[in-house]
């Protein structure tokens, strides 16, 4: 979990030596002259209730956080063991890297569409299960005479459920020697 610390421009140069021991942590830098701002309405205007404080910091970094997924999310949603995994993974589908500190992000859009292609279809090992191949080398000879075409997903041969069904009504009985 990354520390979060919030200061306002005219404490940041105080903050720099703290801040470079530090490796992971957000930082929100509030312009000085909207904190003097504050204060002097404060000292004018003195509310009997004490109202909410407004937290006024660069929109930039939570949008940024929000949009995008880390390595170890990426790593929980596809079930991967390793980081450099996840990394080959992302380059294999082209989605670029945005590096925070050492981590690495990735676009959320983009690794929830990889994700939903994934879960829609199937590997080469799957499909070959699904229509009744032993291994996967039956399904081989059939993509190498056109009869199924795989749908490329990052680099990897899948197939989709609809492609299947269309080879078995191709393909006809499968006639199996016991």
């Amino acid at each position: 979990m990354a520390t979060q610390i919030q200061c306002t421009s005219a404490e940041l140069p105080n903050l720099m030596p703290l801040l470079a021991t530090l490796t992971d942590f957000t930082l929100n830098v509030i312009p000085a002259a909207i904190t003097t701002a504050a204060q002097a309405a404060q000292a004018v205007v003195q509310p009997a209730v004490p109202a909410p404080v407004v937290q006024v910091a660069a929109h930039v970094a939570p949008v940024e956080q929000s949009s995008t997924v880390s390595t170890t999310e990426v790593m929980d949603l596809f079930d991967y063991a390793s980081p450099q995994s996840v990394h080959d993974l992302m380059e294999r589908a082209e989605i670029p890297v945005v590096q925070r500190g050492r981590t690495n992000h990735y676009d959320r859009a983009k690794v929830l569409a990889l994700k939903k292609l994934y879960s829609e279809t199937f590997s080469l090992s799957e499909a070959s299960e699904l229509v009744g191949y032993k291994n996967p080398s039956g399904l081989l000879l059939h993509i190498g005479q056109r009869r199924i075409t795989p749908t490329m997903v990052a680099g990897h041969m899948r197939f989709r459920v609809k492609d299947l069904e269309q080879f078995e009504k191709l393909r006809g009985p499968v006639r199996r020697r016991w």
